[in-house]
């Protein structure tokens, strides 16, 4: 498994792979018939994260398709998303029976652990100020962000600019300009 997403991706298959592997290589995100421009490790660490949906390899070649997000961005938006439905379902219940909407109990209902955390008590808080409008944009749970920190350790290993690197893994224009660390 990768130290990139947990999971089975491009890294774990292609993290070893020379430059003229690499070359010879055709990777495609998601159907797209036009391959990616990959020549060396540095132009292939950006997809690390991604899932391989379909490939062959063989006679130093390989053909690759690989998903169309990050498994890291997939995987916490389904998180994120989960919470955020059930937190609005707790919601709708209160209003259904008129009962006060206590955002305390919505972020313990939500948290797998003892006591809820920041990211559970900020949903609840999104919650309770825009109800069914409440989304998760912004928010980030700590074990996406570990694997995008792996990420991006590697990324300038390889000789990424960090501003550029935080970019594409963070997607948040900001970065690239700003001085907010991450």
């Amino acid at each position: 498994m990768s130290i990139y997403s947990g999971k089975c991706d491009v890294a774990d298959h292609l993290s070893d792979a020379t430059d003229e592997y690499l070359q010879n290589a055709n990777i495609y995100i998601g159907d797209n018939i036009i391959p990616l421009r990959i020549n060396n490790q540095h132009d292939l660490a950006p997809y690390y994260p991604y899932i391989i949906w379909f490939g062959g390899w063989g006679d130093g070649k390989a053909e690759l398709h690989i998903s169309t997000e990050s498994y890291i961005d997939q995987e916490e938006r389904d998180h994120l998303t989960w919470k955020l439905n059930d937190t609005k379902r707790y919601w709708r219940r209160c209003r259904r029976k008129k009962i006060t909407y206590d955002a305390d109990e919505a972020a313990q209902s939500i948290s797998f652990l003892q006591e809820p955390g920041d990211l559970e008590r900020a949903i609840a808080r999104r919650v309770e100020a825009d109800g069914d409008k409440a989304t998760i944009e912004g928010l980030h749970d700590e074990i996406h962000e570990y694997y995008r920190k792996e990420l991006l350790k590697e990324m300038l290993r390889l000789g990424w600019d960090e501003r550029r690197a935080k970019l594409w893994i963070w997607k948040d224009w900001t970065l690239l300009w700003g001085d907010e660390e991450k």
